[in-house]
């Protein structure tokens, strides 16, 4: 089990009285075990305005939750509540020259607060560990206290060596535990995310037979999780979200190398650290322009899953003639389909996939007639997955579409090709209407921008799934998003569909 050296001592306060300032381990890299103080949250005293706008909640300030001696060197210091049973926490801390840092919502309403190193002073850090309503005050939480690495990469001799073929071990598959204290970022890639062990990878594997095989690495957990490989000739391949599901990475190496390859398998979110996961190599990368059953890819566009069941809404035109079809975020997770219904007239197809690890689908909006000069935003996959999921932004700026169609709206969000069925949402990020064309731009060159666009409205799209008996989600706009967070929520449902003749 590897530990982080400290620069600092725990000191929990029920044990002041019998052992001032007595050590606590620090947290481990491998697991929120020994490192971890259980707390009490909460007390009869409003957090707000100690350190300004940003503290919250309902703490004790004559009776912190846990003193920290700190000597005032070292890494970053991560402050966060770990788990506080389902009660919304907060976090304020007295630093030693009596100055007060605060944290509400990190991750799933668990505070996480980072003092960097520059800001870092010796003596005694004051920690309160809050509840956001005063009547939840005395709930049981727990409290972790770490150094953030930077540097420090280490590697570690294989767990196993690959067979050539795999010799009927795929997929090879073994068990882990996602986090540690290390930002992913400081990687020289600079495409790294999340936050990984800076100690022994979580896996090593070799690879001794001919160059040209390739492998998919892919996670499970419960969390969002990263994942982070260094190549035998110490290149990083680093990924988050390209997995099959939402919030699962996915690398594909393909052509390996002789030597071993070092595993990190990080956490999205810092107070996710010490949840498990699973690691699996499979054998063999599909290609996305590689034939499907000897049938050659012609076209590619967008669609977006309306159902658990694995319901993707996307454009007739964009299946018509197709003799077979895929969907997935990319190559590595494309899943082949079927088409259940079409709609020549409102340009809408229904297609269904195997969708068992899916989780989830688009809102469509069930209240509010759509305005003109109405923001909207639009998510595609112009030029395939070779460029990623393209966001943009607009206006509806015609309630018409098309010679004059009546089920028809018309935006100013930038589309190309292949943006053909990408879902339209509004501010809260709900599907109003779903892309069908746009003007062309008289240049002959279809791959560029134009601002004219049509797409089929949300309500016509709900009448189409109804008649199908297909299940799909509605609900009010009623709370504005941000459009980071929009297009994060966007690229989790949002597929590529792949047309083969």
């Amino acid at each position: 089990m590897n530990r982080m050296t400290s620069s600092y001592v725990f000191v929990p306060m029920a044990m002041a009285a019998a052992a001032a300032h007595a050590e606590v381990s620090p947290l481990t890299e491998r697991g929120p075990a020994d490192g971890f103080i259980e707390v009490m949250a909460g007390g009869p005293e409003s957090a707000e305005g100690l350190g300004g706008y940003d503290c919250e909640g309902w703490i004790s300030r004559s009776d912190p939750s846990f003193v920290l001696d700190h000597a005032g060197s070292g890494g970053p210091l991560a402050v966060l509540v770990s788990e506080d049973g389902g009660v919304d926490t907060t976090l304020a801390v007295e630093t030693p020259s009596g100055a007060w840092r605060c944290a509400d919502d990190g991750h799933d309403h668990r505070p996480l607060l980072v003092i960097d190193e520059y800001e870092l002073e010796a003596g005694e850090y004051r920690v309160h560990v809050g509840t956001y309503d005063l009547r939840d005050a005395g709930s049981p939480a727990t409290l972790g206290i770490a150094e953030l690495n930077r540097d420090g990469w280490e590697s570690r001799d294989p767990d196993t060596t690959l067979p050539t073929g795999f010799a009927g071990a795929d997929p090879v598959e073994t068990s882990a535990i996602a986090g540690g204290f290390t930002d992913a970022s400081t990687l020289r890639t600079g495409d790294c995310v999340g936050y990984v062990s800076s100690g022994s990878p979580d896996y090593a594997f070799a690879w001794e037979g001919p160059a040209g095989s390739g492998v998919r690495l892919l996670v499970e957990s419960e969390v969002d999780t990263t994942l982070v490989v260094q190549t035998p000739s110490g290149e990083w391949l680093c990924d988050d979200d390209s997995g099959p599901d939402v919030n699962q990475p996915a690398i594909d190496v393909r052509s390996l190398e002789e030597g071993t390859y070092q595993v990190w398998i990080g956490t999205y979110h810092l107070v996710d650290f010490g949840s498990e996961a699973a690691f699996a190599i499979h054998q063999g990368i599909s290609d996305g322009d590689a034939p499907l059953h000897g049938l050659e890819l012609v076209s590619s566009g967008t669609g977006f899953v309306v159902s658990g069941a694995g319901h993707v809404l996307t454009n007739e035109h964009m299946v018509d003639g197709c003799d077979a079809l895929t969907v997935g975020r990319n190559a590595r997770s494309a899943a082949e389909a079927r088409v259940v219904a079409t709609n020549g007239g409102a340009d809408l197809a229904i297609l269904q996939f195997d969708a068992q690890h899916w989780t989830s689908v688009a809102v469509f909006r069930s209240n509010l007639p759509l305005r003109l000069g109405e923001e909207i935003a639009v998510l595609g996959f112009p030029g395939d997955e070779n460029h990623g999921p393209t966001f943009t932004t607009g206006v509806i700026s015609n309630l018409i579409g098309f010679e004059g169609g009546l089920q028809e709206l018309q935006h100013n969000a930038e589309i190309r090709d292949g943006s053909s069925g990408s879902p339209i949402v509004d501010r809260a990020g709900h599907v109003v209407g779903i892309v069908t064309g746009s003007l062309s731009n008289g240049s002959g060159d279809g791959d560029a921008p134009v601002n004219v666009g049509y797409g089929t409205r949300g309500s016509v799209a709900q009448a189409f799934l109804q008649a199908h008996a297909v299940p799909f989600e509605q609900a009010v706009s009623e709370v504005e998003l941000s459009w980071p967070d929009i297009a994060e929520a966007l690229i989790s449902h949002t597929v590529i569909v792949r047309c083969y003749e």
